[in-house]
């Protein structure tokens, strides 16, 4: 409302010349209210189009130059579509189970810690209903799922070791574990690297995988 008075003092100097001029003081005191009106219409009609604009600019947050923008680290491999292969996976993530396969030929494996040279393998009794380990073959040699022990939940694989698995379709795995880290034995990070195959008509031979 300050800047209205700078049209009200115009105004009434106007209304003043006005009146000595004519004589007319009525008529000056209505030409003097119609200019302050004038005046006062327009300093409100700057302000409703013009504070609210500069009040949003002022709120927009200042984006600092330079700062690094923080990545999220990326997810970990949780599944391989495909029938053979050879995975590194984080043990100690999504539960410790990475699922490989497509379809009818899905194999959720899951592992957890026992130490840097052995990996515990499990079944979990829905998607995967049977696993056994045979200790360590020669590559290309043949083995078969019936032929080994199976009747446990978990079985410990040392590196070097081959693990089998039958899913619920009747499919079955073979895998190869390569190599282990555990963070609690002077490794940056707990893993298992090992390969894999599974045999699409169904058959539970197997010729090991190469070490």
């Amino acid at each position: 409302m300050s800047k209205a008075i700078f049209h009200v003092i115009p105004a009434l100097a106007g209304a003043v010349f006005w009146w000595r001029v004519t004589g007319q003081l009525a008529g000056a005191g209505i030409a003097a209210l119609a200019v302050a009106f004038a005046g006062i219409l327009v300093i409100f009609l700057w302000k409703l189009v013009h504070v609210p604009a500069q009040m949003h600019r002022e709120a927009r947050p200042v984006i600092p130059v330079g700062r690094p923008t923080r990545v999220q680290p990326t997810k970990p491999l949780l599944l391989q579509q495909s029938q053979n292969g050879r995975i590194l996976f984080d043990y100690s993530t999504n539960d410790g189970t990475v699922t490989v396969g497509v379809g009818p030929s899905l194999f959720p494996l899951k592992f957890s810690k026992a130490s840097d040279r052995a990996i515990h393998f499990y079944r979990d009794g829905s998607a995967v209903v049977g696993v056994a380990r045979v200790k360590n073959p020669k590559p290309k040699s043949r083995m078969a799922f019936g032929d080994q022990d199976s009747s446990s939940r978990v079985y410990t694989l040392e590196i070097g070791d081959v693990g089998l698995a039958e899913n619920s379709s009747g499919f079955f795995l073979q895998l190869r574990i390569h190599a282990i880290s555990d963070d609690t034995r002077g490794h940056e990070a707990d893993s298992v690297d090992f390969s894999y195959s599974i045999n699409g008509d169904g058959s539970s031979d197997f010729e090991a995988l190469d070490r």
